[in-house]
């Protein structure tokens, strides 16, 4: 009984999520329409307006000069109907031009101290979609970037082994420990949404650095944690900077390498997310066996200190940054089914273990 009203609940969980993203759609593309037609017709309006004084230029050329003041005179009189006929669609225009400008506002980079518009206006100079800064090379992008996904796909698996010994020196229980791994997964799956919003918003350099800072103070909180709660917040951070870092490799590399060098670069991120959970069990188990387990998190605080440093020095990489508006409605859905999928396996996990005993 309790399992099918879990299904149930995700599944309906799923489908009013669905349904409220397709009329969130229909709504957006019905308003890109009415958008589209207005442009169309005010861009025939003003094309018929120049076709026909150039038509009247053509007529006063190769008539007489009793014909140019008769033109004068029509002229006269087609600018008193275009002013009139304006007037009365003057009302419907302006709203047209202020939507524009509505949106030209919304997409604009507002600060012009800001990095994110300096960085605009130079890209709009050379005419390309991102510049490099100085000294710096596609294959030093590509090395910083993956030294900071091989950390953050590592500490994924790191604290595997080294579970049991953290639920016995906290006295916690198996269920309450497995929320280590648990929260660190569930803030991954909210991030990872919202990360298409900040790639628009920030630039690619910025969003390295910051990750990396989270995910290194996250690990020397978890280092020096003295309870369960402390170092849940610390792998929490955690969590915050690996869910940028994770989808950051993929969009980097599709922004700076040209479609017949991808395949080689994507490769070379597959090596880097493949060899990290290989190598993390391995290395939590040997630090267990020999060592406390808040080696492991000193060693990735040291790390991600070594990240941080060849990042600011070699990912000096800049897009073309806007000022997008973030989907709150679907941002806030996604989340409320991503936390009730996770806490319903979590329980059902929870229940089913303790059957099984």
């Amino acid at each position: 009984m309790t399992t099918t009203f879990i299904i149930s609940y995700i599944v309906l969980a799923l489908i009013i999520v669905g349904v409220i993203n397709l009329l969130l759609i229909r709504l957006r593309r019905k308003a890109k329409r009415q958008q589209k037609e207005q442009h169309f017709a005010t861009r025939q309006s003003n094309q018929s307006k120049f076709k026909a004084s150039d038509l009247d230029r053509t007529t006063d050329q190769s008539s007489q000069h009793t014909a140019r003041e008769e033109a004068r005179i029509d002229n006269k009189d087609n600018q008193n109907q275009v002013s009139l006929t304006d007037h009365a669609k003057g009302s419907e225009q302006d709203q047209g031009l202020f939507n524009d400008n509505k949106d030209d506002e919304a997409f604009a980079a507002k600060n012009p101290e800001s990095e994110e518009y300096k960085v605009n206006e130079k890209i709009k100079k050379e005419h390309k979609n991102y510049i490099f800064g100085e000294g710096v090379s596609r294959g030093k992008i590509l090395a910083a970037l993956l030294f900071g996904m091989f950390i953050a796909i590592l500490n994924q698996t790191l604290l595997n082994v080294a579970l049991p010994k953290i639920n016995t020196e906290f006295n916690i229980s198996a269920s309450t420990g497995q929320w280590l791994m648990t929260g660190f997964m569930l803030v991954n799956g909210i991030l990872i949404p919202i990360t298409a919003y900040l790639f628009n918003k920030y630039s690619y350099r910025k969003l390295f650095l910051v990750a990396l800072v989270l995910f290194t103070i996250g690990s020397l909180i978890c280092a020096i944690s003295m309870n369960f709660p402390i170092m849940m917040v610390g792998r929490v951070l955690q969590a915050i900077g690996a869910g940028v870092l994770m989808p950051l490799g993929s969009i980097v590399i599709i922004t700076i390498y040209p479609p017949e060098k991808r395949g080689a670069a994507m490769g070379t991120m597959g090596i880097a997310m493949i060899l990290a959970p290989a190598i993390g069990p391995t290395l939590s188990g040997y630090i267990v066996q020999n060592y406390h387990w808040n080696v492991m998190f000193y060693g990735m605080f040291i790390i991600g200190i070594i990240a941080i440093l060849v990042g600011f020095v070699w990912f000096k990489l800049y897009q073309y940054t806007t000022n997008p508006k973030a989907d709150i409605p679907g941002i806030i859905l996604v989340q409320l089914v991503l936390v009730l999928c996770y806490t319903a396996f979590q329980k059902r996990g929870t229940k089913a273990g303790v059957l099984l005993r």
